[in-house]
């Protein structure tokens, strides 16, 4: 596994938005073996675990990028003592399919505590297309 780069994510405007570019950024300037189509999924899925952190999981969040030498692994801690679950929605709700999106498209994630609370992760590498691969 790579030396994970690691960077914090305060609250406020904007911080989603900048923090999955940051994700991205980081993996192209890694050179990660990911193609423009697993880059744009990258990015949905980092948004979706830096969302949930930011809005349930309080202050501080942190959040890594690594290479495990076949796929990328993003880690997003946070505070909060709630573990996330993929949840149903309906066809009205406007929240609740961040994780049934992660659990959709990512080759793998989980979720585990750490000493302040909780790290969500995922892992996405090249090979099959996770759209094409789950018949979404």
């Amino acid at each position: 596994m790579s030396s994970p780069y690691t960077f914090r994510v305060p609250g406020g405007r904007g911080t989603v938005r900048r923090a999955r570019r940051r994700v991205v950024g980081v993996a192209r300037a890694r050179r990660y073996p990911l193609d423009e189509e697993l880059m744009c999924c990258l990015e949905l899925l980092a948004s979706e675990l830096i969302t949930n952190a930011v809005q349930h999981g309080g202050a501080p969040n942190e959040v890594s990028v690594s290479w495990t030498g076949a796929r990328v692994r993003v880690e997003v801690s946070d505070v909060g003592p709630a573990a996330p679950e993929p949840l149903p929605a309906g066809p009205e709700d406007e929240h609740g399919r961040g994780l049934v999106i992660v659990d959709a498209l990512a080759d793998a994630w989980g979720r585990r505590r750490h000493r302040l609370g909780k790290v969500t992760w995922f892992e996405l590498g090249p090979g099959a297309r996770p759209m094409d691969a789950r018949g979404y």
